[in-house]
């Protein structure tokens, strides 16, 4: 059933990137006061795993402890963090897969 934006309920989601500018402005004018932010990775993990394992994990928690805190918002996870040095290759970096912020 097709709902105009006037009437439309706002959407049961804590991430920041699911709503509209103006159901995060209602957020805010409701007491929302926080916006955390997931530090994921994009690493191997062996070959038994997949390499976006972290930011999967960190959303699930970081939804978590939105809804429990009951005034955050969480922003997108950020999927790149420092994971060796590139030329040459250190660390998870040796590995094909894994992705590095200098």
């Amino acid at each position: 059933m097709a709902v105009s934006g006037a009437h439309a309920e706002t959407p049961d989601t804590v991430f920041l990137e699911e709503l509209t500018w103006t159901e995060i402005r209602d957020r805010i004018q409701a007491g929302g006061t926080t916006v955390i932010v997931p530090i994921g990775g994009t690493e191997q993990n062996g070959p038994h795993m997949a390499v976006g394992k972290h930011n999967v994990r960190v959303k699930a928690l970081s939804e978590k402890i939105a809804r429990t805190l009951g005034n955050a918002l969480v922003a997108p996870v950020l999927a790149y963090v420092p994971e060796g040095q590139v030329s040459p290759p250190t660390g998870h970096m040796r590995f094909p897969g894994t992705l590095t912020v200098p």
